[in-house]
């Protein structure tokens, strides 16, 4: 028996000191019991209990800040977990750390948490405490666990948390009552769903993380800004419908992983000079993006990356890009007005395939025909039938389309910016008939034939009465007329035909150059400007621009803000001065015996009854002026003028 003692006292003496204290023992106030245990001069509430023993807590409940020389600095897991009845809590201020499930769905607990000196909350510590109420502020807090407020739905404005260093996942989830400027200067991570649904929060300030965990801030459609300095990596549908965001500036980032900003509606800029890793999805419906440079830091991009792009106009792969990994298929699909992919600088995986058709190893299936692909001269050429593959200074089948249903939703011309001069094996104008006894416009980027029936003219000057006067084209031998690239012509149909532009072969195309006018001869403030893309009607109003209606060139006027120059079309601009109503066309033919310089009829002579007027075509239209279609061009005296 003294041997037994003898162990037992032994295996006392060596257990620690802590171990010895750490016994729970009870302590009764306002009409509870508190169970606690004790660290030294510190204690940590265990559990409470009503003084008839119940365990079912009502009310307003204030824990103790002593318990009798103890100092309480900790509430342990659970302490009120499901406390449903109980709908006030005051916390000590000598409390630093509060454990897991500690207010776990305590539904009807309302007010505002004041809790001065915490460092620790736990896990789902405030899990659907769904009736806190006011602003949190928790200036010494350095961690919050796994769901700490989950579902806290009435909490408001911005948690202040100067010291956190570590969120959890979900620990704000669905606190869409959060409003204004969240700032994290010391937070280095922020896990999955972190500030999930919480769409009243406006901007994010996070100076020190490195990574932004899954869905942290996935449905935040409130954000506007953000400033993320030293992240490098963002984690899979981190701002997924982040539908705020305008502009990405990403300084350190590298790794944007799936869906990181899928469906951010708004988005229009990005900026990520070190990104490497683009993930599937990653800029989804990313609509407002209209202009994107890729970074030569970028190595591998995948499925979807900028699918539904619809306003994204140009791509362009920063010089020395090294592709290794094209992952998936329809990088850029649903970009239906996207003008250019330029990859001229960028090294491609072996067996990269050019074809907008083939599953395989390409970034461009279901890119639309129209839009332009520049490409190394490294890569095999274009898969048979492919249109606007340009190959080192190579395309095989080019392709200018008038319009196209899906570019604009068919509202405006098709953008053709030609980056560079190459040779088309063939070369086509599609979608574009010319008829009736109106004149057109027309500049294409390629030298093209006129069709047989067809007059083309170039400006020569204006006059004071109003006129252009433009001469023909000189026909080559052989009776055709060549049309050069790059220039503005007025054309015009004389045999009463519709004519389409047929296909050339083995043409240069020309890279587009800053303007393509040509200033009238005998008056340097007017000019004969063509071009291949749309200038819009703010552009063409300001710049005093003038379209081809009927015979007449009207103004642009930002009134009509519809108006615009259509790509593959010609205009007149003037300079100085109150700009003109409008300006009628004087033709002067080749083959008219007298020309331009033929001395001009006044409108008095025209109304004075003793001139015939006749037709382009030759039929007697009598001698009223009067009498004339406005619109039309008559001949009188051997002179061609524009009835207004």
């Amino acid at each position: 028996m003294k041997k037994k003692l003898l162990l037992l006292l032994f295996i006392l003496c060596m257990l620690p000191s802590s171990q010895l204290q750490a016994q729970d023992k009870t302590y009764t106030v306002n009409g509870k019991i508190w169970t606690y245990r004790l660290n030294g001069g510190n204690a940590t509430i265990v559990s409470v209990r009503n003084a008839d023993h119940s365990s079912a807590l009502s009310g307003e409940v204030t824990i103790p800040s002593q318990i009798g020389s103890a100092k309480v600095t900790a509430i342990g897991p659970s302490v009120f977990h499901n406390q449903n009845s109980m709908t006030k809590i005051t916390i000590p201020e000598s409390v630093t750390t509060i454990g897991d499930n500690a207010f776990y769905q305590c539904e009807r607990l309302t007010g505002t948490l004041y809790l001065p000196n915490i460092t620790t909350i736990g896990n789902y510590t405030f899990y659907r405490c769904e009736h806190l109420t006011g602003t949190l502020s928790l200036p010494n807090l350095t961690t919050i666990g796994n769901y700490a407020f989950y579902y806290c739905k009435h909490l408001t404005g911005a948690p202040y948390l100067p010291n956190l260093t570590t969120i959890g996942e979900n620990a704000f989830y669905n606190c869409y009552r959060l409003t204004g400027a969240l700032k994290l200067p010391k937070v280095i991570a922020i896990g999955k769903a972190a500030f999930a649904s919480c769409p009243g929060l406006s901007s994010l300030e996070v100076s020190k993380a490195t990574i932004i965990g899954q869905a942290a801030f996935v449905d935040c459609s409130g954000l506007t800004e953000l400033k993320l300095p030293n992240v490098t990596t963002i984690d899979e549908g981190a701002f997924l419908r982040c539908k705020g965001l305008i502009e990405l500036k990403l300084p350190n980032v590298t790794t944007i992983n799936d869906r990181a900003f899928g469906f951010c509606t708004h988005l229009a800029r990005l900026e990520a000079p070190k990104l490497t890793i683009i993930g599937e999805w990653a800029f989804d419906e990313c609509r407002g993006l209209t202009h994107l440079k890729l970074p030569k830091t970028l190595t591998s991009i995948a499925t979807g990356a900028f699918s539904d792009c619809s306003s994204l106009t140009t791509v362009t792969f920063e010089s020395g890009t090294v592709l290794t990994n094209i992952l998936g298929q329809v990088h850029f699909q649903y970009c239906y007005n996207l003008q250019y992919i330029d990859m001229r600088g960028v090294t491609l995986p072996p067996g990269f395939i050019s074809s907008r058709d083939n599953p395989g190893l390409s970034l461009f299936r279901n890119v639309p025909p129209y839009t332009m692909i520049y490409l190394p001269a490294t890569v095999t050429a274009a898969e048979a039938n492919q249109e606007n593959f340009v190959i080192g200074n190579q395309c095989d089948k080019f392709v200018v389309y008038e319009r196209h249903n899906d570019y604009k939703d068919g509202n405006m011309g098709c953008d053709y910016p030609i980056l560079q001069d190459f040779t088309a094996t063939t070369a086509e104008y599609r979608d574009r008939n010319f008829s009736g006894i109106s004149c057109k416009t027309l500049c294409l980027p390629y030298p093209a034939t006129l069709p047989a029936g067809m007059m083309a003219y170039t400006l020569v000057r204006r006059k004071a009465n109003g006129r252009c006067y433009f001469t023909s084209v000189a026909k080559a031998a052989d009776g055709t007329t060549s049309l050069e690239a790059n220039t503005p012509y007025l054309l015009r149909v004389t045999d009463g035909g519709t004519h389409t532009f047929g296909t050339e072969n083995n043409v240069q195309v020309k890279a587009t150059p800053a303007t393509m006018e040509v200033q009238g001869s005998h008056d340097a403030s007017i000019f004969f400007g063509g071009t291949t893309t749309n200038i819009d009607n703010a552009a063409a109003a300001s710049g005093n621009y003038y379209g081809l209606y009927g015979n007449t060139w009207l103004p642009y006027k930002p009134s009509t803000p519809n108006g615009f120059v259509h790509s593959m079309r010609a205009y007149i601009r003037t300079t100085g001065g109150s700009p003109a109503k409008g300006f009628a066309i004087v033709l002067d033919d080749e083959d008219t015996a007298t020309g331009i310089d033929t001395p001009e009829l006044t409108e008095d002579e025209l109304r004075s009854g003793h001139h015939t007027f006749y037709t382009l075509d030759g039929r007697q239209a009598g001698t009223d002026y009067d009498r004339l279609i406005s619109g039309e061009i008559y001949v009188v005296k051997g002179q061609k003028f524009y009835k207004f």
